[in-house]
This record gives C-alpha cells, structure tokens and sequence, in this order.
C-alpha cells in the first residue's frame, strides 16, 4: 500500500511538472516542435452573419474597445456606442478557448485588429496621433487579461493585420515591398510592443506586400506568419501560384538579409481552393514545407 501510494504521489509530480514546463514553454518553442496549434475561426464574417450589431469596414475591434472613450477623450468621436458588444466578442473567444482546451489542443487566438491599420483607423475617424498604437495595446490587454483565465496550458496571443487594401481585388492591392514596410510597419510595432506572442499577418492577396511586412517584422524580436489568401481557382488574387509566392517571398526576404516568417498560412478561401492549390505544384519538398497552416472560410 506504501509503494502504491508512493507511485501515485510520483504520478502527481510528474504530471504538476508537465504543466508547469507547458506553461512556461513559449510559442516559438511550440511551434519548432511541430505541435499542432488550433486557432479561431473568421471573427469578422462570424460577426457579420450572426452578431446584433454594425461591423464597420469589418473592424471587428470597435466591439472590443466599446466605451473605451470614456477613459481615452483622444477617442471619443470615433468609437460608437455598442451596449454589450465588449461581452458578446469576448463570449466568441471564450467558445473557441474552451472547444479547442477540451480537445486536448494547444491554442493560439488573435486580437481583433485586422483593421487597426493607419489608413482603416483614419476611415472609421480615429484621428489621434497616436491612434494605431492605442487602439492595438488596448486590445492587446483587454485579449491577454482575458485569455489568462484559461490555463495551463498558457493560450497563446497573436497579434492579427490584415492588407492595406481590398484583400480580394488585386488591381486594388498593387503596393510595394518598401511601402508596405513603411505601411504595416505602425502596427506591427504596436502589438509587438504591447505583448504578443506572434504577428498573424492575414488575408494577403500579393507576395509584395508580404514581403514588406517581413522587412517591418524583422525589426521585431516577436515570431510573425504570413497567411495568403486564395481564390476559387485556388490561386492568389494577384494570379500568383501559391508555391511561387511562397519560394519567392522567401528568395527576397532573403536577398535583403530580413527574417523569415516563422511559416506560412492561407486563410479565407474555400477547402476546395486549397486542394487545387496543393495539387501539381512544382518544387513540392521545398515549399510545402513551409505551409503550416490553414483557416479557411467562415462561410465555407
């Protein structure tokens, strides 16, 4: 009875140390590991279909900061009063962290920042000099503060952008890889800053403008994915075969000595798009290798 007990107790060790090692273990740990990371699903699109309230320019951020003017008056004529919605977004994260924990999975879940971006805070009236930076901290802690309460395992944050332009119309999405730079460069700073765990560079319709996020990135000791998106023929708006943009963003991400993407993603296209993406590509090995991972459509 002794020894059973005594190897019961050195089970209970054993398991408090494999949770203690997993919540200290970061994400660029994880992810070098291969583990499988689960993450949420299309917030804006959800939001659209299904939530009560206005999503404009999809900026699915203003639900979270709802009555953030009351404490920042440099934001009180942008941010419009929705009674609830703070509630009603983070009750969406909170069914993804509880699914995706009950199924034994590690998870890394994004802000709602896909258009906290300069030009996009500028549209919805966010006219503070200093706006990209707030609105993305305020987010930043609001997320991690409520993440916190789901662990350990540790839930990772990831720090969402999305394009400077319409994600789906590639003769609207012509930018430069130094524009980009220059461009994404205010955001990603921002939530980098404020503490996330990785940069999740979404919906990317140009191998351009990713590699204008990876030269910004790079100046940042936080990981970053870049995630392209896909049309039906399973190709990138820009007409891009997704293997092609992957190789060559990383051939010029190279060439001007920036940093990698730590892997790359697509998001917002349909299953069937993806498999005609995988299907018959050239220099197979080397760029499959580099996709890690897949969100496809909401809607899909």
């Amino acid at each position: 009875r002794e020894l059973e007990n005594g190897k019961e107790e050195e089970h209970v060790r054993q398991m408090e140390r494999a949770a203690s090692e997993a919540k200290e273990e970061g994400l660029l740990e994880v992810m070098r590991k291969g583990a499988l990371l689960v993450t949420e699903g299309g917030i804006e699109t959800s939001l659209v279909f299904q939530s009560p309230y206005e999503l404009r320019e999809f900026a699915a951020f203003e639900l979270l900061l709802e009555g953030l003017n009351e404490q920042h008056a440099e934001l009180a004529s942008a941010t419009m009063q929705k009674p609830g919605s703070r509630e009603y977004l983070l009750s969406m994260y909170g069914s993804f962290a509880r699914t995706i924990q009950s199924r034994g999975f590690r998870a890394v879940l994004n802000t709602p920042t896909w258009r906290a971006s300069p030009d996009f805070l500028q549209r919805l009236g966010y006219t503070a000099a200093n706006g990209v930076e707030l609105v993305n901290a305020q987010c930043v802690a609001f997320m991690r503060e409520f993440l916190d309460q789901f662990g350990p395992p540790k839930i990772f944050l990831g720090g969402e952008l999305g394009p400077r332009n319409d994600a789906y119309q590639a003769s609207t999405a012509t930018i430069s890889p130094d524009d980009a730079a220059e461009y994404h460069g205010h955001q990603i700073r921002a939530l980098a800053r404020a503490g996330v765990d990785v940069i999740h560079a979404l919906t990317l319709p140009v191998v351009e403008e990713a590699i204008g996020i990876g030269l910004a990135a790079s100046n940042e000791s936080v990981p970053y994915v870049i995630s392209f998106t896909l049309n039906e023929n399973g190709i990138l708006p820009s007409g891009e075969v997704l293997a092609d943009a992957i190789v060559r963003c990383d051939s010029q991400l190279d060439s001007r000595d920036a940093k990698r993407p730590e892997y790359y993603m697509v998001n917002c296209c349909y299953p069937t798009a993806i498999s005609r993406a995988l299907s018959g590509a050239q220099n197979e090995f080397q760029w499959r290798a580099r996709l890690k991972g897949i969100r496809c459509n909401a809607s899909a």
